[in-house]
């Protein structure tokens, strides 16, 4: 998993790759957050090149946090070439705000995977 430290513009740039990209946005006082970093990195691991895992600690990113409007953590979105992939099935349909384990975001990444086809 990519930790990103960044402005604006070179986060951008990542999410415009040619491959999905899941964003993680934390905090060092949410306790889920770091299991939920640790499950990513193993996904990160098992998908990789098909799927970018990217970090953002909101605390150290306020631009990041602000501009995609983050109001809660963890939250996960998905981006394909710069744009969102929404989800029909979630309350806020361009992000997941609850934690998963780690079956659970197995199965969501192999959803998302199989939208795509490489």
């Amino acid at each position: 998993m990519y930790d990103f430290q960044g402005g604006l513009e070179e986060f951008h740039s990542i999410l415009k790759e040619e491959r999905n990209v899941l964003v993680h946005f934390w905090e060092n006082s949410c306790d889920v957050c770091e299991v939920q970093n640790q499950d990513l990195r193993e996904m990160d691991r098992k998908f990789a090149p098909r799927l970018t895992v990217v970090g953002v600690d909101v605390d150290k990113n306020p631009d990041l946090r602000e501009h995609f409007e983050v109001q809660e953590t963890p939250t996960l979105m998905v981006f394909y070439r710069g744009r969102k992939i929404l989800f029909g099935f979630f309350k806020r349909k361009d992000r997941l705000t609850s934690p998963l384990g780690q079956r659970e975001l197995e199965k969501l990444i192999e959803n998302i995977l199989s939208i795509h086809i490489f």
